[in-house]
């Protein structure tokens, strides 16, 4: 009789430690299916990044300074030459300054994510031209 208590105890142990290991793994997954989780992909329903004002200024000389090299083989400008300042949901910086060093200047627009935008590059110089 001895040994079917001894065979009884040990089939109850063991079922116990299968109980306890299946609750372990559980809660393990649980715990990383949770943590590993990745945010949602951007959807229609989430926005895309705003560029914070100094990117913006650093977007926006680089646009200036692109567009003034296609056309005149300068680069210009810096981002600390203007602030950029939001209006209307979108980013201006720079404008016409007919007495920039050099003669350039130059007006960059973009949405608050960079994007759409519009570059407008002046070239001014104060030497008279002859008229034909």
């Amino acid at each position: 009789m001895r040994q079917y208590v001894k065979f009884r105890f040990k089939m109850k142990t063991s079922a116990s430690l299968s109980a306890v290991a299946v609750g372990f793994i559980l809660v393990v997954l649980a715990v990383f299916n949770t943590s590993c989780s990745r945010p949602p992909a951007p959807g229609p329903t989430q926005s895309a990044v705003n560029v914070s004002p100094t990117d913006a200024a650093t977007l926006a000389a680089k646009l200036a300074n692109d567009e003034c090299e296609r056309l005149y083989k300068r680069r210009p400008f810096a981002a600390s030459q203007h602030p950029a300042v939001l209006r209307n949901g979108e980013y201006h910086w720079g404008g016409l300054d007919e007495a920039s060093p050099g003669g350039h200047s130059a007006l960059v627009t973009f949405g608050l994510d960079g994007s759409h935008p519009k570059v407008e590059v002046y070239f001014s110089t104060d030497q008279l031209t002859p008229v034909r």
